[in-house]
C-alpha cells in the first residue's frame, strides 16, 4: 500500500490494520493446511466463518484506503493550488506571471505541455505563453495543439477533458489531434466576471489517461486565480507604459520650459507658485526651490502692487493683461524695466485653474533705444538694418 500521500498517523493506522488482516488470513491458510484431512466439523466451520468475515473486511479496507488516497490527493492539490496561487499573485510583471502560470499547470496536472492564450484586440486567440515539463518556453514553430478544442472552449466557456483524444469520438477526426498524435487533453476557459478572456490548454502526446475530472476541476479553480493575476499584470503594464509616456512628455516640456528666454511663472488657484523656470529665477534673483509652493505675493513682492492688479484682471476678465514696470531690484544696479503678462490657465470646462505670468526683461532694449536718440539718423538706420539681418527670417514654402 502506498501511504506517502496520507498523514503519518493515518498511514500508520492503515498499515497496522492491513497487517492484522493479512496476519489473520495467513493464520487461516496455515490452519487449513495443517488441519487438512481432519474430520473436525467445528474447526472446519470456524475456519470457513472467519474466511467469510475476512473477505468483506479486506474489501472495506481497500475501499477505505482508496477513499483516503483520493481525499489526500485532493488535499495536496488544494494545498498546491494555494501555493501556486500565492506565487502567481506575487508579481506584477506580465512575463513572470505567465511563466509561473504555465509551470504551475504542469506541476498541478502532470501535463507534458501547457499553452495560455488570450484574446487580442482583433478578437482572435493569441498564444501568450507556452511551456513544457522542463520549464522552458516552447518556440512559435512548435505551437502544435488541438485548435478545435481550444476554439470550442473559448466559444462555450466550458472546460473539456479527454483521456484519449485518439479514441474519443468527439475529437478523433480532428486534423490537429491526428497529425500531432495528441492523447490526453485538458482545456479550461480563463474568465473574468463571467467573460471569457482566454483559455488554458494542457496535453500529453505520449500517455493517455493523464487527466480526469479532478484535474479538470482543479485547473478550473486555478484558471480563476490566473485570470485575475493576468489582468492585474496587464493593468500594471499599461500604467507603467502610460507613466513612461507622461514622464517623457514632462521631460520634453521641462526642456522647452527651461529653453524659453522669458521668465515663466505659474500660480495655482490658491495663488501659490506651482512652476518657475530658470529664466525667471535669474531675472528676479529668486531661489526656485524656496519660491515653489509659496504665495506669489511673498516671493514676488518686488512686483507688487502692479502684479496683483494684472492677476486680478486676468481672473476676472479671463483674458491676457500686460503692463510695463520700472522697478529697483536689490541684486541689480539702477532701474530694471520688466514687461509683465498675465494669462488665465483654464481647464477643459473653461474653469480657471491658475495664472501664467510671463516676465520679459526690457532693461537692455530700453537702454539701447535711449542711446540711439543721440546718434545720427543714418547710423541709427544702419543699426536697425543690422538688427533686422540678425533676426530669424520667415520663409513661405
Amino acid at each position: 500500500m502506498e501511504s506517502s500521500v496520507f498523514q503519518p498517523q493515518t498511514a500508520a493506522e492503515l498499515a497496522e490494520l492491513t497487517d492484522l488482516v493479512d496476519e489473520l488470513s495467513n493464520l487461516l491458510d496455515l490452519q487449513n493446511h495443517t488441519m487438512a484431512g481432519t474430520t473436525s466439523q467445528v474447526i472446519n466451520a470456524s475456519s470457513e466463518q472467519l474466511i467469510r468475515l475476512l473477505i468483506p473486511m479486506r474489501t472495506k479496507l481497500n475501499a477505505l484506503e482508496n477513499r483516503l488516497r483520493t481525499e489526500s490527493i485532493e488535499r495536496q492539490q488544494l494545498e498546491a493550488l494555494q501555493t501556486v496561487g500565492a506565487a502567481v499573485n506575487s508579481s506584477l510583471e506580465l512575463k513572470d506571471v505567465l511563466n509561473t502560470v504555465m509551470d504551475s499547470i504542469i506541476n498541478l496536472t502532470g501535463a507534458e505541455r501547457s499553452f495560455l492564450m488570450l484574446f487580442n484586440k482583433s478578437g482572435s486567440l493569441e498564444v501568450r505563453a507556452a511551456r513544457n515539463m522542463d520549464r522552458t518556453s516552447i518556440e512559435d514553430s512548435a505551437f502544435e495543439y488541438s485548435r478545435s478544442i481550444v476554439d470550442k472552449v473559448a466559444a462555450t466557456g466550458e472546460p473539456i477533458v479527454t483521456t484519449d483524444a485518439q479514441d474519443d469520438p468527439r475529437f478523433a477526426a480532428a486534423a490537429s489531434i491526428v497529425n500531432f498524435n495528441i492523447r490526453s487533453i485538458l482545456c479550461v476557459p480563463l474568465k473574468l466576471k463571467g467573460h471569457v478572456t482566454g483559455v488554458i490548454y494542457a496535453d500529453n502526446r505520449a500517455t493517455s489517461g493523464i487527466f480526469g475530472v479532478a484535474e479538470r476541476d482543479l485547473l478550473n479553480l486555478f484558471a480563476d486565480q490566473a485570470a485575475t493575476a493576468i489582468v492585474n499584470a496587464n493593468l500594471f503594464l499599461q500604467i507603467r507604459e502610460h507613466l513612461d509616456s507622461i514622464t517623457e512628455m514632462k521631460n520634453l516640456m521641462d526642456d522647452v520650459f527651461e529653453s524659453i528666454a522669458s521668465g515663466v511663472i505659474t500660480v495655482d488657484i490658491d495663488d501659490q507658485i506651482s512652476l518657475i523656470n530658470q529664466a525667471a529665477t535669474e531675472i528676479l534673483a529668486l531661489d526656485g526651490h524656496s519660491a515653489f509652493s509659496v504665495p506669489y505675493s511673498e516671493s514676488l513682492a518686488a512686483l507688487l502692487p502692479e502684479l496683483e492688479r494684472l492677476v486680478g484682471l486676468a481672473k476676472e476678465e479671463r483674458a491676457h493683461h500686460a503692463a510695463e514696470l520700472d522697478i529697483r531690484l536689490p541684486h541689480r544696479p539702477g532701474t530694471t524695466t520688466l514687461n509683465l503678462t498675465c494669462s488665465p490657465l483654464q481647464d477643459a470646462y473653461d474653469d480657471i485653474q491658475g495664472i501664467a505670468i510671463v516676465v520679459d526683461d526690457l532693461t537692455e532694449k530700453k537702454r539701447l533705444d535711449s542711446a540711439r536718440r543721440y546718434l545720427p539718423p543714418a547710423l541709427v538706420d544702419r543699426i536697425r538694418d543690422i538688427d533686422a539681418a540678425q533676426q530669424p527670417q520667415r520663409r513661405e514654402i
